[in-house]
């Protein structure tokens, strides 16, 4: 199975043969917007008086709690969710149409804009899988979080066997449990991809369709998501980024139909086999 990541990969970068300028236009109409609202709220920031580190020295690292400042952060963030949104849902499309050898129109990664009902559906999809990554992610850091708690309140922070304890098992129990969230969230890999491919349906159907779909392609997934950390790394200037997004969209959209249509295949073999046997007489 292992085959299949390097396949898709390759047939990636097949499909973007001749399509190279406008894959990258597609991705630059998503970059700019959103580095123009990253100006935005710096603007504004500056505007207010209000900074988004916490201070100076080491503490620019730290981001600034305060409730003004988180203000902001919150409604930019929002306005880049339901910007970006559409956006993704058009670029899914696009790439999952090339990967059906279809010619789309550059113009078609705008279509999720032009329709409420399109643009609502892009904003849920996005909703319902975040909603339960949130859920998901509260049940599994609840240990290590009240590990870690009972070690900084409880005991506060004392240098003792119990609390070494505490510390050492809460960073263990929180590394497996982000390895866990991570296989988790392989589960919605192909949710975008599903309600690209027929807008009619219900994204909760899309999310629920995915993650029965990723059944048995979980570290799959994961590996063909790991096989692009080094891309991702090349992407500090903004050509690399011109290459590996087009790359890693349409390799991506390649992966979720193999996924897909794999899947579906294997639940209609139990109907035919059904259908092709001959009926049960009735007991006597």
């Amino acid at each position: 199975m292992s085959r299949i990541r390097f396949q898709a990969k390759l047939n990636g970068r097949l499909l973007l043969v001749g399509n190279w300028p406008r894959a990258m236009l597609i991705t630059l109409l998503y970059l700019l917007p959103m580095g123009g609202l990253t100006l935005l709220e710096q603007g504004v920031r500056k505007v207010v008086g209000v900074p988004q580190s916490a201070g100076a020295g080491l503490m620019d690292a730290l981001p600034n709690i305060a409730v003004p400042s988180l203000i902001i952060s919150i409604v930019f963030s929002v306005a880049l969710f339901l910007f970006t949104a559409p956006l993704q849902a058009g670029q899914a499309e696009w790439y999952w149409k090339l990967s059906e050898r279809k010619e789309t129109p550059l113009g078609e990664v705008f279509g999720w804009y032009g329709s409420p009902v399109l643009y609502a559906k892009s904003i849920l999809l996005q909703l319902h899988i975040l909603w339960r990554m949130a859920l998901w992610g509260l049940a599994l850091y609840a240990v290590p979080g009240a590990l870690w708690a009972i070690y900084a309140f409880a005991l506060g922070g004392a240098d003792t066997v119990l609390a070494g304890f505490l510390l050492i098992s809460g960073v263990v129990l929180w590394v497996c449990a982000s390895i866990a969230l991570a296989l988790i969230a392989m589960r919605y890999f192909a949710a975008r991809y599903l309600l690209v491919e027929d807008s009619s349906r219900k994204t909760n159907d899309c999310v629920r369709m995915a993650a029965r779909y990723s059944k048995g392609f979980r570290w799959e997934i994961i590996k063909f998501q790991l096989s692009f950390i080094l891309w991702w790394l090349l992407c500090s200037l903004l050509f690399p980024l011109l290459y590996v997004m087009p790359y890693y969209n349409a390799s991506a959209a390649v992966f979720a139909r193999h996924i897909i249509f794999t899947q579906r295949a294997k639940e209609r073999q139990p109907a035919q086999a059904g259908a092709d046997e001959p009926p049960v007489p009735p007991e006597a």
